[in-house]
């Protein structure tokens, strides 16, 4: 399939111009500016040559803040509404931004290893640590084994079909 659409200049549906969908340079701007956050954690499984083959971020987040992830003023209020339904009069949470893991090593419980370690990072902070992933996503599965509790499904956010998790 990629092959087949390796000449491509423009999107064959929407005619719109391809471009990168993550940039290096706008990837490690995105990346240095969530690590810049109060509380901020990062973790990485590198082979012994250094190469990174897994990572994850996450930090500390006023909901406010969280609720600047929403597109809608639904979900803005939402958010809001489920974590506080859900945990109680809270005003932070640790937020996991991103848990990668190179396909060559994937089922290997290495995203289960970085997410626990945000769970305990969440703990050591006292926050509930809340996820935002994609309702079709391993991380579901990881979050649901971890004990976290889905209080936003798939479905609900309108604009990309992502589900929320918290854990307290």
């Amino acid at each position: 399939v990629g092959r087949k659409f390796a000449e491509l200049t423009n999107c064959p549906k929407c005619d719109q111009p391809l471009k990168l969908a993550y940039p290096e340079d706008d990837t490690v701007k995105y990346i240095t500016k969530e690590l810049s956050m109060p509380e901020s954690a990062f973790i990485t499984f590198e082979e012994e040559s250094g190469n990174v083959f897994a990572a994850g971020w996450g930090y500390a987040y006023t909901l406010e803040e969280l609720q600047g992830k929403y597109n809608t003023p639904e979900m803005k209020e939402m958010v809001v509404d489920r974590i506080r339904r859900t945990a109680g009069k809270v005003e932070r949470v640790f937020y996991l931004s991103e848990v990668m893991v190179d396909a060559a090593v994937r089922n290997r419980g290495i995203a289960t290893k970085i997410t626990s370690y945000f769970l305990d990072k969440s703990q050591s902070l006292n926050l509930n640590l809340v996820m935002r992933t994609r309702g079709d996503s391993p991380m579901v599965q990881i979050a649901n084994k971890g004990g976290m509790t889905q209080i936003i499904s798939a479905g609900e956010e309108k604009d990309n079909l992502r589900v929320l998790f918290i854990k307290m």
